[in-house]
């Protein structure tokens, strides 16, 4: 139809979407990975969808945290799924795992870090916190007036360079000589060359009516730290 992209047309009958946007910053003095938040770098947020085709209804997201572990993950999934009014089953989280960002507490967690470098341990309280903000977000979310119809989905690759890098050096011998670390202050193993990756940024865009954009997922390999150990949140790359 006319305004749609012409890279990918395709008609989606009875697809909707309910995109979601959630605060997740701590405050100051809470319990970042590898140190303490002392001031906001940049805010980071949880993202995603609830896609619904008249049939099954299923939750995407992703979070700007360094992970979801083991009960982390069980506790948001079965949060999300209440809030959304889907079966666990049908929720997918995904950590897009920046540093200088927060890692959830859970009772494991806090056992598991236990002498690591870590001056403050996250806390139950603000894990409660991100909990309530997560329920209260997703219901205003998936409220009647908040979803859209998909009218045509549009896709799209692009390869992209100068920012991933395999870590695993291999020399002549073809041997893994040295690991390229997020931070690498060596110039010889900058220089290096990029080495084995996926470089290519693939997107999905979703739009409605008269060719609006609702939504766009973006997929890329990579380990997403420009900067990090500064004590302060940032959502980074």
């Amino acid at each position: 139809k006319e305004g749609y992209p012409r890279a990918f047309r395709e008609a989606v009958p009875r697809l909707r979407i309910a995109p979601f946007e959630i605060d997740l910053t701590p405050p100051v003095g809470e319990a970042i990975a590898y140190g303490v938040n002392r001031q906001t770098d940049s805010r980071i947020f949880a993202r995603g969808l609830e896609l619904d085709d008249g049939r099954t209804r299923t939750l995407l997201g992703a979070a700007e945290i360094i992970g979801m572990y083991g009960g982390v993950h069980g506790a948001w999934r079965a949060c999300a799924a209440r809030a959304a009014g889907v079966p666990a089953r049908h929720v997918l989280l995904h950590a897009v795992h920046q540093h200088d960002s927060i890692r959830p507490y859970s009772p494991a967690l806090r056992e598991l870090l236990r002498g690591w470098n870590d001056p403050v341990k996250p806390s139950a309280a603000f894990h409660q916190e991100l909990l309530r903000r997560l329920d209260s977000g997703l219901r205003q979310a998936v409220r009647p007036g908040n979803w859209s119809a998909v009218r045509a989905l549009a896709t799209a690759e692009r390869r992209l360079e100068g920012l991933a890098s395999n870590r695993r050096l291999v020399g002549p011998d073809g041997k893994v000589f040295a690991t390229r670390w997020s931070m690498t202050s060596d110039p010889k193993l900058q220089r290096h060359p990029v080495g084995r990756i996926d470089p290519l940024l693939r997107s999905i865009g979703l739009f409605g009516a008269g060719g609006r954009l609702l939504a766009t997922l973006h997929f890329y390999a990579t380990h997403p730290m420009g900067a990090y150990g500064r004590n302060m949140v940032s959502a980074d790359i």
